[in-house]
């Protein structure tokens, strides 16, 4: 399920199940930035790119906060484990 709001948009998925987020961006040079939080279960993170994966895993223990910026130069998809 998925909220919208002026600031952000929120996922609520199970436990065990994996949330990816398609980004469509330019193929100039380009920024994305994130900023979430864990509430209620642990979870491990990491982005990928054209399926690689560009950003180390990180373990997140709720309640924990991540942000991030990404530069990148083709189109990608986030996802979260």
């Amino acid at each position: 399920m998925k909220e919208k709001s002026d600031t952000f948009v929120e996922y609520n998925i199970p436990a065990g199940d994996v949330l990816q987020i398609p980004v469509k961006v330019s193929e100039e040079n380009c920024k994305i930035k994130w900023n979430f939080s864990i509430d209620f279960y642990d979870i491990d993170i990491h982005v990928t790119f054209n399926e690689e994966k560009i950003v180390p895993t990180e373990r997140l223990e709720s309640p924990k906060e991540s942000v991030g910026i990404l530069n990148c130069d083709s189109a990608g998809v986030y996802t979260f484990h």
